[in-house]
């Protein structure tokens, strides 16, 4: 959106006010804790509001429907990318899509959103970027996650063109990376599971 490319954000968790804050925030090194509390400096509060305008003006566009259909999700693409408003879509994220046939099992309902977004992405040929869950064994052991923790369907890892898995040593109680001998602090390691076209790892 920076580069000038239009985006739209489909949020199913957050509102579009509380992800618009964080995007203007991502651009400053303002504490957001602090801004929470209302305890900013007069001239944090001028460079905020900076952002907020420069964001404001970015082609970005954040639906945040609480409750969207897969189906009603492609239509609303398909329609923006034909006015030319839509280059990439994020969709966050992919557990809390609905589907509209009953009678199903979780898996197959994740499996056809799974299918339905990669479909989408090849017919408006743009990048679809999807946001995913990890199952609980993710959380409970040390190691970095793998395409098996991928939450409730094994067609995420069948449909995906590139996974990549991000892990917080920190939040584990590993201080220190055993590979760089470095403080864990804020670092996050992004892990390229799968990649159709290129390397892993």
């Amino acid at each position: 959106a920076q580069a000038g490319t239009p985006v739209v954000i489909y949020t199913l968790e957050m509102k579009a006010t509380e992800l618009g804050e964080r995007i203007a925030l991502a651009q400053t090194d303002i504490d957001p804790a602090r801004l929470r509390q209302g305890r900013l400096l007069p001239q944090e509060m001028e460079t905020l509001t900076r952002c907020r305008e420069k964001a404001a003006q970015m082609p970005l566009c954040i639906d945040d429907t609480p409750y969207l259909s897969i189906d009603h999700l492609c239509t609303l693409v398909k329609a923006q990318h034909a006015k030319g408003k839509c280059r990439m879509v994020i969709v966050d994220y992919l557990q809390l899509l609905a589907t509209l046939a009953p009678g199903r099992t979780r898996e197959q309902e994740v499996a056809e959103c799974s299918r339905k977004l990669k479909a989408l992405a090849r017919s408006i040929d743009s990048p679809v970027i999807v946001a995913s869950q990890l199952n609980r064994q993710a959380e409970e052991q040390n190691t970095v996650p793998d395409l098996r923790h991928l939450r409730e369907s094994g067609a995420i890892e069948q449909d995906a063109d590139l996974v990549m898995l991000i892990h917080r040593p920190e939040r584990h109680h590993i201080s220190v990376d055993p590979h760089t001998g470095c403080s864990t602090r804020n670092m996050g390691i992004l892990s390229v599971a799968k990649h159709r076209n290129g390397a892993t790892g």
